[in-house]
């Protein structure tokens, strides 16, 4: 499995990815996580307003903090700054060919790490997009791909 991060992974999303990443499930790319992991309680006051203040703190199964420092990915991958993110949503309109000459580097990367994993043997059985097989082919990039 590989689970994909950014600047926006935030809160639970990244509780659940250093869960992941500690036990050894799944292989994090992209991007370092935004370092929230923090439990907020909601305090009412007189006013009608209320106090959101952080009273607990997240660490991951090997007792790392998440709070202010973020998870660092595995294998680190930026997204070019005029590229957007592949959602679900459009690649269901995609074609294989489509998605890979995009500029989705992260996923593109993401791909190609269970290519490799699959076609080692690391893993017997993997669910793939639609026109897909393995392994998977793809272009060498010079944009924050290792």
């Amino acid at each position: 499995m590989v689970v994909l991060t950014n600047q926006g992974t935030a809160s639970a999303s990244e509780i659940v990815t250093g869960a992941l990443q500690d036990a050894g499930r799944a292989t994090v790319g992209g991007e370092k996580t935004f370092g929230t992991g923090t439990v907020l309680n909601s305090f009412p006051l007189s006013d009608g307003s209320a106090l959101l203040l952080a009273t607990e703190e997240w660490l991951t199964p090997k007792g790392r903090v998440i709070w202010h420092n973020g998870l660092q990915p595995d294998v680190p991958v930026t997204l070019p700054a005029n590229a957007y993110p592949l959602t679900p949503e459009i690649e269901r309109s995609m074609t294989p060919a489509q998605i890979t000459s995009s500029q989705d580097t992260q996923l593109l990367k993401a791909l190609q790490v269970l290519s490799q994993a699959t076609s080692s043997n690391l893993f017997s059985q993997i669910s793939l997009p639609a026109g897909f097989s393995l392994p998977i082919n793809l272009p060498n990039f010079s944009m924050g791909i290792n």
